[in-house]
């Protein structure tokens, strides 16, 4: 009792599908929270903080705290709990602003780090090509997590800081994701990948829009979703080496060797040059974009086929 299912199948009488705010909410239970996770004031101020990411919620927050405070106090009074909601911020408090200056933006999240990590990690802040965030923190036994932010800061005891905390990808001190743990990825302004590593395999949910709708739950090796792969590698770009990237190194020895098989003349030289061509071009687009190697042999490739 008092975990994210049993609230969620409790709201399951209110017909979620109704009304947007509650919809929200069912859907952060059961999309955005492991089963069971016990029902805590820092569980709904993470729910309103993801919510209020998105626009709507930031236009429509008295609707969504009004649902959100009917939902708990219904709950509470059903199972005599005796909870005080003066425990919750609700959404129509707080005060969410855009930072448009992106280097007023780096000293926020800066000041916020060494408030959150103190002495226990190094921390650096990069600011994206897609006008983002990235706050990189070096644990002391070299892991690292790595959490994405908006321009979109909260107003929070007279102070400034990120929105939302949760967006966070963890590390081990080999640069590869921890296996087993929660990871949060932003694929793009209104959609996350909620996800898990366990046996190099991805099992995850991608959740869209302002309802947190379900969108698809991919399983396998991370790099058959592309969802998911290219706004990773996207991420990645910032702190890890490519030289040293697994994929980079393959991506590589793909066009050599496509390369090769015409200089060769071998039989199979055009079907294996299409393959990696399109490979070349999709990372130059997506992941390692402007990548001055890959770029070389993507042209030469080019030239050994139109050559053939």
């Amino acid at each position: 009792m008092n975990t994210t299912t049993h609230l969620a199948r409790h709201m399951l009488s209110f017909q979620p599908n109704k009304d947007a705010a509650r919809l929200c909410l069912y859907h952060f239970l059961i999309h955005h929270c492991d089963r069971e996770t016990a029902l805590t004031p820092e569980l709904f101020q993470r729910f309103c903080r993801l919510a209020l990411a998105h626009e709507h919620w930031q236009q429509h927050a008295v609707a969504l705290s009004q649902e959100l405070q009917y939902i708990l106090q219904h709950y509470n009074e059903t199972y005599e709990l005796d909870w005080s909601l003066k425990d919750i911020t609700f959404p129509d408090y707080w005060q969410v602003i855009s930072i448009k200056n992106s280097i007023e933006g780096i000293r926020i999240l800066e000041k916020w780090a060494q408030k959150k990590y103190k002495d226990q990690a190094q921390t650096r802040v990069f600011y994206t090509k897609n006008k983002n965030y990235l706050l990189l923190a070096q644990m002391a036994d070299g892991s690292f997590n790595v959490t994405q932010a908006s321009p979109q800061m909260l107003i929070r005891n007279g102070e400034l800081e990120p929105l939302s905390m949760a967006i966070t990808l963890k590390y081990d001190n080999n640069l590869e994701l921890k296996t087993g743990e929660t990871q949060y990825l932003r694929v793009d302004p209104s959609n996350y990948l909620r996800f898990k590593i366990q046996n190099r395999q991805i099992q995850g949910m991608l959740i869209r829009g302002y309802i947190f709708q379900n969108k698809m739950e991919p399983v396998g090796k991370i790099n058959q979703f592309p969802e998911a792969y290219y706004p990773l590698k996207r991420v990645e770009q910032y702190f890890i080496d490519r030289k040293s990237d697994p994929d980079y190194q393959e991506l590589v020895q793909v066009l050599e060797k496509a390369i090769e098989l015409f200089r060769l003349n071998h039989p199979e030289a055009e079907s294996f040059a299409e393959a990696a061509l399109d490979r070349g071009k999709s990372a130059l687009e997506n992941i390692f974009v402007n990548d001055n190697v890959i770029q070389t042999l993507v042209d030469q490739l080019e030239f050994e086929y139109q050559k053939s």
